[in-house]
């Protein structure tokens, strides 16, 4: 069963909540991506700077340790 949508914290919560700690967090919230690891690359490789968060509601090609693959719906 996927996870309710209306569940998954916006962008702009996340920023707030963690910004007196990490106050130069990107944060980045979305329904489908292949892979958060392999979009983080994709960033930085256009020039995205670190610190930088990733959520996704739906990875279609999730690796995990060792690039073992996972299911996540």
């Amino acid at each position: 069963m996927p996870y309710p949508v209306h569940l998954l914290p916006s962008a702009e919560n996340i920023t707030r909540f963690l910004s007196a700690s990490l106050p130069s967090l990107s944060v980045t919230v979305l329904d489908t991506v292949d892979s958060t690891n392999t979009e983080a690359r994709r960033r930085m490789a256009s020039g995205a700077m670190p610190p930088h968060l990733i959520i996704a509601l739906t990875q279609t090609q999730g690796r995990g340790r060792l690039g073992r693959s996972f299911h996540s719906p």
